[in-house]
């Protein structure tokens, strides 16, 4: 997955990406490589921004530049079954957001539009999926998209996204083992 922070609304006066999260996943389940970055814009961000992120310009001024940590974002992506990107669809697409769809043009990827509910800044990108956190829209698509991608041999559609549910399953995977080797062992006994 792949999400970013920036200093506005509007990428034509200049607003750039101020942070970066990268999360990896492998089989559905979270494998805790990840990569997180703040960014020096070389510019000043909107109080707007400033108070929905917190990221000020003081914080951000010893930070790298974007051009300076763009290939270890790319390499951190090269490979990877499916990158997963979040664009915040109510404001202008930045130059280095299209940058980043541009190097995952030739993986299978999954690119979000979300806060599709509010007035759209762009025009959908590629098989960009709209979603909306608040009205729920998109998202038995975006789950389609993942199992598509992610688990295309699972036909049913099942899948267990909830980690206290994938526990159970493992512990009680575990219990139906041990009482198989003791009902063998009890066999042999006998």
């Amino acid at each position: 997955f792949l999400d970013t922070e920036t200093t506005g609304l509007n990428p034509e006066s200049g607003d750039r990406i101020v942070e970066v999260g990268l999360i990896e996943m492998v089989n559905r389940r979270l494998t805790g490589a990840t990569r997180h970055v703040y960014l020096n814009p070389e510019r000043k961000g909107s109080e707007d921004a400033i108070r929905i992120h917190g990221l000020t310009d003081e914080f951000l001024a010893d930070k790298p530049k974007f051009a300076e940590v763009v290939d270890d974002i790319v390499a951190f992506l090269q490979g990877a079954d499916v990158v997963c990107l979040v664009l915040d669809a109510s404001v202008q697409i930045t130059d280095q957001d299209k940058a980043l769809l541009a190097e995952t043009e030739s993986v299978n990827r999954i690119i979000l539009l979300n806060k599709c509910d509010l007035p759209q800044a762009f025009e959908s990108v590629d098989e960009s999926i709209r979603v909306s956190a608040r009205t729920g829209e998109g998202l038995d698509t975006l789950k389609e998209r993942i199992l598509a991608l992610a688990a295309p041999e699972r036909a049913d559609g099942t899948i267990i996204t909830n980690e206290r549910h994938i526990r159970a399953l493992e512990q009680a995977l575990i219990a139906l083992h041990d009482a198989e080797t003791a009902q063998e062992l009890d066999c042999a006994a006998t």
